[in-house]
């Protein structure tokens, strides 16, 4: 299924709508404004985001519970992905949306277990052995 995927910065409604979202999600997500954030809407509504700063790191992501499971998240990533090839892109993840970096060919840097939830930091290096294995795999 192919999405829109739009971008936005501070100042635009999307943007906005975002940070609405990030205020009310449990625990709270956040979104900092030198962020660019790549959006899926359907019928007027944002259902999908996530925010890559300019130096590489994706920070705050999110997929509307009624949408999950339909490729947003995967569709949004690629998109970043293929918009910066020579960049390093850095990651936290939680376990929900480790499994598809982990596919895309990100690696995984160091495991954090804390008492409630584990984070694993991620990173993509273009042109790596993972990298590569995934785009040969999985038409990355």
């Amino acid at each position: 299924m192919t999405h829109e995927i739009v971008t936005a910065r501070l100042g635009d409604p999307l943007f906005a709508a975002a940070g609405n979202i990030c205020q009310r999600h449990k625990p709270p997500l956040i979104l900092r404004s030198p962020d660019l954030l790549y959006t899926v809407s359907q019928d007027g509504k944002l259902v999908a985001f996530m925010s890559v700063s300019d130096n590489g790191h994706l920070r705050g992501s999110y997929v509307d519970p009624a949408y999950r499971r339909q490729g947003l998240y995967t569709s949004i990533l690629k998109r970043i992905m293929a918009e910066r090839p020579k960049q390093i892109l850095r990651s936290g993840s939680l376990d929900p949306s480790l499994g598809i970096k982990l596919r895309l060919g990100f690696s995984v840097v160091r495991t954090h277990q804390y008492k409630t939830f584990r984070k694993t930091d991620v990173i993509y290096v273009p042109g790596s052995q993972a990298a590569q294995r995934a785009k040969e795999e999985h038409d990355v």
